[in-house]
């Protein structure tokens, strides 16, 4: 999912460039009297880029902005986030590109710390760091920045759940359901969160009523389908993660997200030939941002061993 998002910056000349207000990619062009100049994307990977109106072009420079960093001019705030974003999206399979990155929008921040994107890209480098402490402050001050988004609350309840502060997180998940009630992203992440913290009942009631009013979303099928997993109702499982449709050139962290819930099904079954072709689909390829997420030689050892079962079967 791609979400193309206006922001509203202190800065007056700013504001007239990112005026607050948060799209999906499948959401109808807003209405303005005068068309923006710039755009927040984010795309797979939750990364922000900044673009042109609607999404379209290359963002606008900022006012004033100006960056001397590694021998080098910059004079477009648009071009130096993006630069780092494209150094980012290298990480999964180099290391040093997403170090680099951090090291530009730090250097951004110093610069400009009302930036939307330098808040936000923070957060999730500090994410992939696992220094949740940090990822925090970034992404509160990136709420603060983005009242109305349903995704910052999503961002806040996770960091809050990995920080153990459990009122936090569970305000945060039913906040997000609350600003977006027809979105099934957060009713799958609220459910997530009960059937996490022993409260699968209250997880079952939630993606029942969920079913009812999204039958065919697909977040939801495979949100439904990793809880039958947790509860080894297995042949539920198989059947639902069976039935999500999805093209085999997809490569979006969904696509490989339901990938590596059919391996670890069809090899808790002992399905072990399947789990051990899913495993190769899943790693056909492995620079994409889902693999920021999920260590690549752990996966690989994982389909060593099933491919050793397969013989034995």
């Amino acid at each position: 999912m791609i979400a193309i998002a206006f922001l509203l910056l202190p800065l007056p000349m700013m504001a007239q460039e990112f005026p607050e207000l948060l799209l999906d990619e499948d959401d109808p062009p807003p209405l303005f009297e005068k068309m923006p100049a710039g755009t927040f994307v984010r795309i797979d990977g939750d990364w922000i880029l900044c673009r042109g109106p609607l999404g379209q072009g290359d963002g606008p420079p900022g006012p004033n902005f100006r960056l001397d960093y590694r021998g080098r001019t910059y004079t477009s705030i648009a071009v130096f986030n993006n630069e780092a974003v494209e150094l980012a999206l290298q990480g999964a399979t180099n290391p040093g590109a997403l170090i680099e990155a951090e090291a530009m929008w730090k250097a951004g921040y110093a610069d400009d710390p009302h930036f939307f994107a330098f808040n936000y890209n923070l957060a999730r480098v500090s994410v992939l760091k696992r220094d949740f402490k940090q990822a925090l402050f970034f992404a509160e001050r990136s709420a603060a920045m983005m009242k109305k988004d349903y995704r910052l609350d999503l961002l806040l309840a996770s960091l809050n759940e990995r920080l153990q502060h459990d009122v936090a997180a569970h305000l945060h998940y039913k906040e997000a359901v609350r600003k977006n009630p027809f979105s099934a992203t957060a009713l799958v992440a609220l459910a997530g969160y009960y059937a996490r913290t022993e409260r699968e009942s209250l997880a079952e009631d939630l993606l029942r009523r969920g079913m009812d009013r999204f039958e065919t979303d697909r977040q939801l099928r495979l949100g439904l389908a990793e809880l039958r997993y947790r509860q080894y109702r297995l042949n539920q499982a198989r059947i639902l993660v069976e039935s999500i449709d999805v093209p085999k050139t997809e490569r979006s962290s969904f696509a490989l997200r339901r990938l590596l819930l059919m391996a670890r099904l069809y090899d808790r079954i002992g399905d072990y030939r399947r789990a051990t072709a899913s495993y190769d689909e899943l790693l056909a390829s492995t620079a994409e941002p889902f693999f920021l997420d999920h260590s690549i030689e752990a996966l690989r050892r994982e389909r060593s061993r099933v491919e050793r079962l397969s013989k034995v079967d």
